[in-house]
């Protein structure tokens, strides 16, 4: 149910278009993912290394994503599966995580992690790995270090 509904949701992604599309405001779903994916990996006690390389359903289940699943998404998704980049590894694991929603609805906050970033390539944004940091085009910079510590307790920041 999760897994056709995020394969459904991906395949109106224009991906072509990925990056083109940059908003000033798409930094902030850059600091929403950083601090969803901290606070789970805190609550789990997970330590992730880069959040954008973080597998989170891999710490609970082995969901790969199977043919069936595969051959419902178009060829631009497909695409992205075979051959991810670090950008587009989020899109392997937000599959990944509504597969392991599927097994088990309490896993639904592990999906829940990777939206901002699926809502950011929605809208036509991107981001790359540069200088120790997800840059996002039209937007800026945000360091990675110490990521984590910084945004795992509610309340705070990025400094």
């Amino acid at each position: 149910m999760y897994a056709e509904k995020v394969i459904e949701r991906l395949n109106h992604i224009n991906w072509n278009n990925m990056g083109e599309n940059g908003h000033e405001k798409d930094r902030e779903l850059g600091v929403e993912f950083l601090r969803k994916m901290a606070a789970f990996c805190n609550d789990n006690h997970i330590i992730p290394s880069l959040p954008f390389m973080t597998d989170l359903s891999s710490f609970f289940a082995d969901c790969p994503i199977d043919d069936k699943l595969l051959n419902k998404c178009n060829e631009d998704v497909r695409n992205m599966i075979q051959n991810p980049s670090l950008s587009t590894s989020v899109v392997i694991y937000y599959i990944k995580s509504a597969i392991l929603s599927d097994k088990d609805i309490k896993y639904i906050d592990c999906m829940n992690v990777y939206e901002p970033i699926i809502q950011l390539f929605e809208r036509g944004g991107y981001f790359i790995y540069r200088e120790r940091g997800m840059s996002f085009i039209n937007s800026g910079l945000i360091p990675l270090a110490n990521w984590f510590e910084n945004l795992k307790e509610p309340g705070h920041g990025m400094p």
